[in-house]
């Protein structure tokens, strides 16, 4: 079945885009957990030409608060996509604010761990915030990729990423970026 927030493929929501998860006790998930808003570019279903990105018109909210802790036993991502996959035809555009919001008592992965905004030749009218908050520990299995991706993108606000957490271990590498390889990021 087609993704209820996806707005890929010059899809078009207009107002906001919100996608809300909340447990007061533990979300555990045995091997991939993906908690992504989609409004990138795809390939034709049918004639395989590129489509430019979606529209969200108001804000992008991908918010997760768990009162307990977070296991994954493969990948843990949380993102607002609105990129310009396999460099197609232009990423997406939301007119307000990209916000991608994770919160819970400990966060564990078996592989990577990538809370990201992924802007990627699209457009963010607003400001563009990942942001993690963690009252123990953050075990990786293997990389992070805490990211805002804004490669040949627009913010009109600020980029910004946050991260709280009492321990953070990546058995690999962690990756704590913000892209902006001719981007244009209009705040402070």
């Amino acid at each position: 079945p087609p993704d209820p927030l996806a707005a890929n493929g010059a899809g078009l929501i207009h107002g906001q885009s919100l996608f809300f998860l909340s447990t007061t006790g533990n979300l555990h998930v045995q091997t991939d957990l993906v908690n992504d808003i989609i409004n990138t570019a795809v390939l034709d279903g049918v004639t395989g030409a590129p489509v430019p990105g979606g529209t969200i018109t108001g804000s992008v909210n991908d918010i997760t608060a768990v009162t307990g802790n977070i296991v994954a036993g493969g990948t843990g991502e949380f993102a607002i996509l609105n990129n310009d996959y396999r460099q197609l035809a232009g990423g997406g555009a939301i007119g307000g604010e990209a916000i991608v919001s994770v919160g819970a008592n400990s966060i564990s992965t078996g592989t990577a761990f990538q809370p990201l905004v992924n802007n990627r030749n699209g457009s963010i009218g607003g400001n563009a915030t990942v942001s993690v908050a963690v009252t123990n520990d953050i075990t990786v299995g293997t990389d992070t990729f805490f990211t805002l991706d804004n490669d040949g993108g627009a913010i009109g606000g600020y980029a910004l990423g946050t991260l709280s957490a009492r321990n953070s271990t990546s058995a690999n590498s962690f990756n704590f970026v913000i892209v902006n390889d001719a981007g244009i990021i209009g705040g402070d």
